[in-house]
């Protein structure tokens, strides 16, 4: 039978040294079982091997999970770069379909291009600005107009326009007796595409009337006016035949999104008469806004 069972901790076998020791005291008596602790701290700033066995396993179960969120993302990447070129693709198939029906075959690749190219785009501005931009380019190429690039005529401060540098622009660029198509919602801001709020484009029609001088601003959209009630809840909404600038802008502050409100400044400015018409019932009289 064992005579004597002799421990040996961590700090008594920490090294080759304490190896040494432990054996001429096992040797020096009937030591003949013999429990050990893992090597233990050599010096003060050392570590115990127990401690660094934890931090082994706390750092392989971190890893596991790390791998787990690995292939997670893994899967959720190739879901969303699906995504993109879904959207690439039903964007695409948007246009196309326009051009083919309006057998405007010339613009396909250019279009194709734009769209593909977004995938590679990191510009939140200029990729939401490519739908003004290719209906602008497909409307010029089907009313035989000149397309004018709204990134060359209207200069932006934060989402705001700069009306001098931009009515200088406009000057300059459009030619009388010419006939263009801009696009609207973006402009130049530093350099690069910038997006005006939403609603913008109502913003770029305003300057280019005030900047142009214009009598008479329209703007084309799907009510026969500015209503009296939302059409969308009440059948027997009106249209107002006449409004001042002071009574649409109240209708607006009461939450209406009838209009832009920055885009008013510059008509009445230049007392430029607002006509709002609609598209699908041209032969509406539309509400008429002026002072």
């Amino acid at each position: 039978m064992p005579k004597k069972v002799a421990k040996f901790g961590g700090s008594s076998l920490a090294s080759s040294k304490q190896f040494e020791k432990v054996k001429k005291i096992a040797a020096s008596g009937d030591r003949n079982i013999i429990v050990v602790s893992a090597p233990g701290k050599r010096y003060k700033d050392d570590i115990k091997v127990t401690d660094r066995l934890i931090n082994l396993y706390d750092d392989k179960e971190k890893l596991s999970s790390l791998k787990e969120r690995l292939e997670s993302i893994k899967k959720e990447i190739k879901n969303t770069d699906y995504l993109i070129r879904e959207n690439l693709d039903q964007i695409s198939e948007r246009y196309l379909d326009i051009l083919g029906e309006l057998k405007e075959d010339s613009l396909k690749d250019e279009i194709k291009y734009i769209i593909d190219s977004l995938y590679y785009e990191d510009s939140r501005d200029y990729i939401v600005s490519r739908g003004e931009y290719l209906n602008g380019k497909i409307l010029a190429a089907y009313l035989g107009y000149e397309f004018l690039d709204a990134k060359d005529i209207i200069f932006l401060d934060g989402s705001k326009i700069n009306e001098e540098k931009t009515e200088k622009a406009i000057r300059e660029k459009i030619e009388p007796g010419k006939k263009y198509v801009i696009p609207g919602f973006y402009g130049n801001q530093g350099g690069k595409i910038g997006l005006l709020k939403r609603g913008g484009s109502d913003y770029t029609g305003s300057i280019l009337a005030s900047s142009l001088n214009c009598l008479l601003y329209e703007n084309w959209t799907d009510v026969s006016g500015i209503m009296d009630k939302d059409p969308a809840k009440d059948k027997d909404a009106k249209a107002y035949k006449s409004l001042s600038y002071n009574e649409l802008k109240k209708i607006i502050e009461n939450g209406a999104q009838v209009y832009q409100e920055d885009a008013l400044e510059p008509l009445i400015e230049k007392n430029i008469e607002l006509k709002i018409l609609n598209t699908n019932r041209p032969e509406d009289e539309g509400t008429v806004i002026s002072d």
